[in-house]
């Protein structure tokens, strides 16, 4: 292919070699391009044009994303055509038509120069331009994420461009300047004129939002557009306050609510109160919401885009600005500790995306890396690269299996168009990577446990969710947004999908309107687990939801959930316990074997993974009132009282998300019908235990106290007593167990030990929730022994009987202790002590 004269001098700035990253993105993004060359199509309106995927999809990218992926791969000095299948200049080509095309069919092209009557994306789409000239400021800002993309590889393919298409990408850059105000003035102009000429204008500012939908991503993009297009323009070199404009939409990416306060000094002579004004787009802790949940994924994108924007600065020589940085340390510590298995960062509020969105967390921790010095983080962008590695192995080159591209469509689009997430994340990182040839990237081997892996409890009381790390994974409970509860095993989102709705209960009720209000929520945290007692009421005040949920030090969940009627109703559709089984296909990735073995007291059964387009092979399995499931000898599951189980082989996924199977724990069906207010709808009680067998998950202890106070619940496992109060009042309460040869003693509490049963006394406040650790077993043929063991370490044994009995503490001799005697552990006697 003829070259011509480069538009800009050689970009010394970008390494003509790579490093160990660069290569493994390289190499992912190579295998990629057989699959998208096959979406490859000349555009006969103008000369030396072409597109991929039908030419129509959202904002230009269904073309710009692969154009991104060719013009990285084409320009690299280890291009490999053996990987590819194609040669280096015909790929070249390849871009450059995909550039051109995107040029005419741009709102600042010729008028009659419109995308294809058809393609693979939406219908309206068709026949128009992109651009979204005078939509408003959300499609519109979107647009300079395909620009970025535009400006890049221009530049990485500039010597193959004629000055027609350096013209169209220049007149691109500048009506996107213009709409967002950020075209600098001129050397004579001062900055403050500039400024008030710009709001004569009604020049677009950055946007707010918190609650629901983020600004977040919105500002982000922004600033990603205006910074390419004016280093496009040469506009660094002309004007010295260049980016002015452009650096407030950064800071305003990840501004908080203390932001309006902050007097700091942070740029020239501008403070920070001054920049963010009452523009506030992050919650206090750092977290970031949209589509209504606390997600991750655009929470992600604060540190992601500014990442990218970052990789421009450099392409050019310059420093980023403080700017991109404005809180993303604080928002990657968020991150960070609700990371999990691989790498991956696990949602609380669950995921309505495809749960393993390709590039997102591996972008996110390689910007935290590059850009934020952030040690774990080096060590966990390698963790999920490896496993996206075996998934485009597993694929052939590409993100989705073929049936999942054949056959399903997710929220928005059909399954084929999310390919296009090769050229959202990968080229970005790949260029950060090049750029940063400096960096060192510790084995993961030689690697000690990290700050990030140990365990501990972190309340993220503004985004409404707590998270508990702990020995044998992740559990996390949400009031907010989405009332649930996911707990995660070591595999974490590889085994236990992100789905909303996940175990508290769904219910429709016929006579009112679908309403929640939160009632009670008390949250009692500790170093190594917390216990959360909550109510809240629905549908109209017309049904009330109580639970208690604990997560224990030692992994094990508690949960307890009922419903009562407050008012006279008709339960139409319930269900309880749900979770959501990945069940994917990936060699060389264990917890991805493509089939699920459930054990259950009758025996075993095997569900295999694969992908149809009707749910005419679904399997559904039921199962009655079983006292205990396990699943891959990975999950056990003990219940307390009726359960009706559902598991479902899931073959048909409408919308895709994830290779999934769906487990009921309480389907409920008998549960359906009228209820009168005061009447009791269901209960479910389960103890959820990580990392268990299947013979140990038949042999757990998991059993419900008789409760003197009916708004008070107590359940004993192997390890804890957990107790909660729903009640205003504390105090001490008495829970009854029956007894039985070993007999538990518990810290932090009275134990009374009777023929046939034991009661534990402990102390709760109003609306509160706890868990007591078991100190030792004993073994009596005492019939009233009061044990006491104190949270200081101290056993105290009573004989309150009036004949001496025998105590055997287990793996210790026999204690003879009299009449009223009692006795300390350590061997010292208090006679005539009640």
């Amino acid at each position: 292919m003829k070259k011509n004269k480069s538009i800009y001098e050689e970009l010394p700035f970008l390494p003509n070699r790579e490093n160990i990253m660069s290569r493994r993105y390289l190499k992912l993004m190579q295998r990629w391009v057989p699959f998208g060359m096959k979406y490859f199509r000349e555009w006969p309106d103008k000369p030396d044009c072409g597109h991929f995927f039908g030419g129509v999809y959202w904002y230009g990218l269904e073309t710009a994303m692969p154009l991104h992926v060719l013009a990285c791969v084409a320009s690299s000095s280890e291009y490999d055509p053996k990987i590819t299948g194609f040669p280096r200049e015909y790929l070249i080509q390849a871009a450059v038509k995909a550039l051109r095309y995107l040029c005419f069919t741009h709102d600042t092209g010729p008028a009659d120069c419109i995308r294809p009557e058809s393609g693979m994306g939406y219908e309206r789409l068709h026949k128009t331009k992109w651009g979204e000239k005078g939509k408003g400021f959300f499609p519109e800002g979107q647009c300079g994420k395909t620009l970025a993309g535009i400006t890049v590889s221009a530049l990485l393919l500039q010597e193959y461009l004629d000055k027609e298409t350096i013209s169209m990408i220049k007149e691109i850059c500048k009506d996107y300047l213009n709409r967002f105000g950020a075209i600098p003035p001129a050397p004579n102009e001062s900055v403050i004129w500039a400024n008030l000429f710009l709001k004569r204008l009604g020049a677009i500012p950055p946007c707010s939002g918190v609650y629901y939908d983020t600004q977040t991503e919105e500002n982000s993009w922004a600033a990603l557009g205006m910074t390419s297009a004016l280093l496009f323009l040469d506009m660094h070199k002309q004007v010295k306050n260049w980016d002015e404009v452009s650096k407030r939409w950064m800071l305003c990416a990840s501004t908080v609510p203390d932001d309006m306060f902050n007097h700091l000094r942070f740029d020239r002579d501008e403070q920070v109160c001054g920049l963010c004004g009452q523009i506030i787009t992050t919650l206090p802790d750092f977290m970031a919401e949209n589509h209504g949940i606390v997600h991750t994924v655009y929470t992600s994108l604060a540190i992601i885009l500014s990442g990218m924007t970052s990789a421009i600065y450099q392409l050019f020589g310059l420093e980023p600005p403080p700017h991109l940085r404005w809180h993303r340390k604080e928002i990657y510590s968020s991150l960070k500790y609700l990371t999990g298995a691989y790498g991956f960062v696990q949602p609380p509020q669950g995921m309505d995306w495809p749960y393993l969105f390709f590039g997102s967390s591996s972008s996110l921790h390689g910007y935290a890396g590059i850009y934020l010095g952030d040690d774990d983080a080096m060590f966990l962008e390698r963790s999920v690269l490896s496993v996206e590695e075996k998934i485009l192995n597993n694929n052939q080159g590409t993100l989705h299996s073929p049936d999942a591209t054949k056959y399903c469509h997710d929220i928005q689009d059909p399954m084929i168009m999310r390919e296009l997430r090769i050229g959202q994340f990968y080229p970005w990182i790949y260029l950060a990577h090049r750029l940063n040839m400096k960096k060192e990237y510790p084995e993961a081997e030689a690697l000690a446990v990290l700050p990030y892996s140990a365990p501990g409890v972190k309340n993220f009381p503004h985004s409404g969710f707590i998270i508990h790390r702990h020995e044998k994974g992740q559990t996390s409970f949400s009031w907010r947004n989405q009332i649930m509860a996911l707990p995660w095993t070591k595999n974490g989102m590889l085994t236990v999908a992100p789905s909303m709705e996940t175990l508290l209960a769904r219910v429709k009720v016929r006579e009112y309107a679908e309403s929640r209000k939160l009632i009670q929520l008390q949250v009692n945290e500790h170093d190594d687990g917390f216990a959360a007692v909550m109510e809240h009421n629905w549908h109209q005040d017309s049904i009330r939801q109580a639970v208690f949920l604990v997560s224990l030090p030692n992994g094990k969940m508690v949960s307890l959930e009922k419903l009562t009627a407050l008012k006279d109703c008709t339960v139409e559709e319930l269900s309880q316990g749900y979770l959501q089984i990945m069940n994917e296909k990936v060699n060389g990735l264990p917890a991805c074997k493509g089939f699920r073995t459930l054990y259950h007291t009758q025996g075993k059964e095997v569900f295999k993974s694969f992908i149809r387009g009707d749910a005419g092979e679904d399997v559904f399995r039921e199962l009655e009132n079983p006292p205990w499931l396990n699943l891959d000898d990975e999950i056990g599951i003990v219940f307390s009282g009726a359960a009706d189980v559902v598991y479902h082989n899931k073959h048909y996924f409408s919308p895709y998300r994830a290779v999934a199977d769906n487990l009921f724990l309480n389907r409920n069906k008998a549960a359906l019908g009228k209820y009168a207010a005061g009447a009791d709808i269901t209960s479910l009680a389960f103890l959820f235990c990580p990392e268990q067998p299947h013979a140990a998950t038949a042999a757990d202890t998991f059993i419900r106290a008789a409760a003197v106070d009916p708004e008070t619940v107590c359940f004993l496992t192997d390890e804890y007593l957990t107790a909660g109060n729903f009640g205003a009042r504390g105090g001490s309460f008495a829970f009854e167990f029956p007894r039985k040869s070993l007999i538990p003693i518990v810290t932090s509490a009275v134990t009374h030990v009777y023929k046939n049963k034991v009661i534990y006394k402990v102390e709760l406040n109003g609306r509160q929730g706890d868990y007591f650790p078991i100190v030792t077993f004993i073994e009596t043929n005492g019939e009233n022994i009061k044990a006491v063991g104190a949270a200081s370490g101290g056993l105290y044994l009573t004989n309150d009987g009036d004949t001496p009995v025998e105590v055997k503490l287990k793996g210790q001799k026999n204690v003879k202790i009299n009449a009223y005697q009692i006795i300390n552990i350590s061997g010292d006697k208090k006679n005539g002590c009640n």
